[in-house]
């Protein structure tokens, strides 16, 4: 069913149409049957849903699930995300401190032969000698691959 057409039946089930668009839909649902059954799926849903009882709740329902729920909001919850957030606030001044000095002692050593990030990050230069001495190997792993095709 188009979606036209669905407007067209719930605008109908509510009385919302004009007297034209009574008289398409009624030439129309005369000469379609699958628009007559879409419109009395409609109608029974909609029915159904009329029909169907309410839940009502007793006086002072508010006051007992509030009530209900008290003891959960007092006590902390204990879990494990509480626990690491515990661990990370003492461990992280020391981590922190770690940190710091492995920066500073990998700028003062490296700094003169590289940049100062890749000094500070503790990185390898990268040359063609170092390359070269590393040894590049082929996905294998059999031969060693070198600039000149020969092996070492």
């Amino acid at each position: 069913m188009k979606r036209d057409d669905r407007i067209l039946l719930l605008q109908a089930l509510d009385d919302e149409l004009s007297a034209a668009e009574r008289e398409l839909l009624a030439a129309r649902l005369a000469a379609e049957p699958e628009l007559r059954r879409a419109r009395d799926r409609l109608a029974g849903i909609r029915a159904a849903v009329r029909n169907t009882r309410r839940p009502r709740f007793e006086p002072g329902f508010t006051d007992r699930v509030m009530a209900g729920l008290a003891p959960a909001v007092r006590r902390p919850l204990r879990s494990a995300s509480n626990a690491l957030a515990f661990q990370f606030r003492r461990l992280a001044p020391a981590a922190l401190a770690l940190i710091a000095a492995l920066l500073a002692y990998n700028l003062s050593a490296e700094l003169v032969r590289q940049s100062a990030l890749e000094a500070a990050l503790g990185l390898q230069p990268v040359t063609v000698e170092t390359a070269y001495e590393t040894g590049a190997y082929d996905v294998a792993g059999l031969d060693a691959l070198t600039l000149d095709g020969v092996a070492p």
